[in-house]
């Protein structure tokens, strides 16, 4: 939906809601719903919180009025921090993280995050935080299936030689990092790359039997 589109709808629902004839009540209730008290100041994304206010209210939902808004924002048209938010879900879904993948999951996923019902309405701060959310659930699910694995190769060179230190010890020594606690993705990779390094050289050195 365009802003003019919007601003229409706006002007038509606010008919409909009890309350909102007075031109002060009226620059109150935008002000309260976007910090704004004048339609033409604010944006798509702040257009569309006034509509959804509105229905809130009791203005009726009239089929066709916002389906554009609908639309899911994705092609050469969309901005680029909602591809990205896009492509960060469908890597959860193909992770087999996610129960539900659908366009409704998401839409509810960045609600929780922001307060605003559809993507196309976000504006670039809200985006940003949609995509750190997403970025971090990735990680800890990464971070569930590189601890175990790292865990195992380690039981594997023990097997092959003794060592003189612990995992995590070997990890600091590695990383600078003291715990997995504070390791992120990108650590676990590299003390698991070196670990596996050693395993290959201790079979190289024909100590695997």
């Amino acid at each position: 939906m365009t802003s003019k589109a919007a601003i229409a709808a706006i002007h038509a629902c606010r008919k409909q809601v009890p309350g909102l004839a007075e031109e002060e009540d009226w620059r109150g209730f935008l002000e309260k719903n976007t910090g704004k008290r004048s339609l033409r100041a604010m944006t798509e994304p702040q257009l569309g919180r006034v509509l959804d206010a509105l229905h809130a209210a009791g203005a009726p939902r009239i089929a066709g009025k916002r389906a554009g808004a609908a639309k899911r924002a994705d092609g050469d048209r969309a901005p680029d921090a909602v591809r990205k938010i896009r492509a960060l879900w469908l890597t959860l879904r193909d992770d087999g993280t996610l129960r539900d993948s659908s366009e409704a999951a998401l839409n509810a996923f960045a609600k929780r995050q922001t307060g605003i019902d559809r993507l196309a309405w976000l504006d670039g701060e809200q985006a940003a935080s949609v995509i750190e959310a997403l970025k971090s659930w990735i990680e800890r699910e990464d971070i569930k299936v590189l601890k175990p694995r790292l865990k195992e190769a380690w039981s594997r060179l023990e097997s092959l030689e003794k060592q003189d230190q612990d995992l995590e010890t070997t990890g600091y020594q590695i990383t600078g990092l003291a715990g997995f606690r504070v390791y992120r993705t990108r650590d676990f990779k590299t003390v698991l790359a070196a670990i596996e390094a050693r395993i290959d050289s201790c079979r190289a050195r024909g100590l695997d039997g």
